[in-house]
């Protein structure tokens, strides 16, 4: 019975259970199983490993004379037969069971998401999973025995990878690597090429393992379109950041506003506004993005962007102030082009303050935004109340730590909303 041991207590069974050996039985009738027995008869166990499995009994031996007893030359001749007997059951058991092994062992690698795709020493490929055949586009026919070059003659780099691991005793990694299927679709893919060696130490082929990253790297694209990608990136390296709570740092906030942007958007289609929101913050991010700014939100027509967090640079107040200054230079291109198409020019005011906040994730484990809060934020965006179509206008904190301060003119300091001192500021003209 599965899942049950079978104890047996008594009789024949019981005496082959403990002496796992042949025997002569003169004396049947004493036994339940043996009583159909005549004269005598040869009972042996059937041992798979050190448990009896069966019993093999031979009744009545016949001569010419009629039925005779059983000699000590036929228990010799019948134990060896019923070895070789147990030696056979063991033998389909072991089938049985490799059988039953490598079908899991193929179910496993079928189910896994890694391709998987092993060859042998003369560079033939013996198997390959379901998700290494989906990645290549690539029938069963087309790569099971055919050497790897053959298979991946669109590859050619793939190719020189597999023949270096040849020839050095070394596992291979390889991120980022891109491969193309046999539709010629590009993808990318993080290899591992591992050798292979035999029970004598010899080597036996490689095994090339890989993960394809096309769908890692849409999420990522898409992530991007929602979130500053210096904000994925960190998160991708370091998902502790994933969790709520906050920091102190020292950081430079930079906000840009487009100035009547409401008076001028009652006069424009609603298809209009959303098209130039769309094609000017698309030229300002990327201004952004390429003085290693971090964008936190977009509020209505105003962009606020960090620098200092999460990553920290060398001088995150000039690159805010670069920024600033290219974002003015993007704009000029952008309103010769938006012109073409009968839409309004914009004009934006900056402004940028340094001083600590408190960054970091805020919200609920549902829904969370990585920000900055504090004095230093809301003061960055009074400045940016207070900066004219075309100024940038900079704080004490920020102007202190330029590395170029050419253009920029001291004002008289002026009073914002919730501070009781007035503040100095620095003025750029752009136009």
């Amino acid at each position: 019975l599965p899942n049950k041991i079978i104890r047996i207590t008594k009789g024949i069974l019981k005496e082959l259970d403990e002496t796992k050996s042949s025997k002569i039985v003169d004396d049947p009738l004493n036994y339940e199983i043996l009583k159909s027995s005549k004269k005598n008869c040869i009972v042996s166990p059937i041992i798979s490993g050190d448990l009896v499995e069966g019993v093999v009994i031979l009744f009545d031996k016949e001569s010419r004379q009629g039925l005779i007893k059983f000699t000590q030359k036929d228990l010799r001749l019948f134990d060896s037969l019923s070895k070789k007997v147990s030696l056979a059951y063991d033998n389909i058991r072991l089938i049985d069971s490799l059988k039953s092994s490598n079908k899991l062992v193929d179910n496993i690698m079928s189910s896994i998401t890694t391709g998987i795709i092993m060859i042998n020493i003369l560079g033939e490929i013996e198997f390959v999973n379901e998700s290494a055949k989906k990645i290549f586009l690539l029938e069963e026919d087309e790569l099971i025995n055919n050497h790897y070059f053959m298979a991946f003659q669109k590859n050619p780099k793939l190719v020189e990878l597999l023949e270096k691991s040849e020839t050095i005793n070394e596992i291979i990694f390889e991120d980022n690597f891109n491969i193309n299927d046999s539709k010629d679709v590009l993808h990318g893919i993080n290899l591992t090429l591992s050798p292979v060696y035999n029970e004598e130490n010899e080597r036996s082929g490689v095994v090339f393992s890989f993960e394809d990253l096309s769908s890692i790297n849409k999420i990522k694209s898409t992530f991007k379109k929602y979130v500053s990608e210096n904000i994925v990136d960190e998160l991708l390296q370091n998902d502790s950041l994933l969790e709520l709570g906050g920091a102190q740092n020292d950081v430079c906030v930079l906000f840009s506003d487009i100035r009547g942007f409401t008076a001028l958007s009652e006069t424009m289609k609603p298809s209009e506004v959303v098209y130039l929101l769309n094609t000017y913050f698309e030229a300002m991010i990327d201004v952004v993005f390429a003085h290693n700014g971090t964008l936190d939100k977009i509020i209505g027509d105003e962009l606020m962007v960090l620098y200092g967090v999460p990553i920290k640079n060398e001088n995150d107040s000039q690159n805010a102030v670069n920024t600033a200054i290219d974002m003015f230079k993007a704009l000029e291109k952008f309103n010769k082009e938006i012109e073409k198409e009968n839409l309004p020019k914009l004009r934006i005011g900056i402004g940028i303050n340094y001083g600590k906040v408190v960054s970091g994730n805020i919200g609920s484990e549902k829904q969370m935004n990585y920000t900055v809060i504090g004095d230093a934020v809301n003061l960055g965006a009074r400045l940016c109340s207070h900066a004219k179509s075309g100024q940038i206008v900079i704080s004490e904190s920020v102007y202190n730590l330029l590395e170029k301060k050419e253009g920029f003119v001291k004002q008289k300091a002026i009073r914002v909303k919730g501070k009781s001192d007035e503040i100095k500021n620095w003025i750029y003209e752009a136009y």
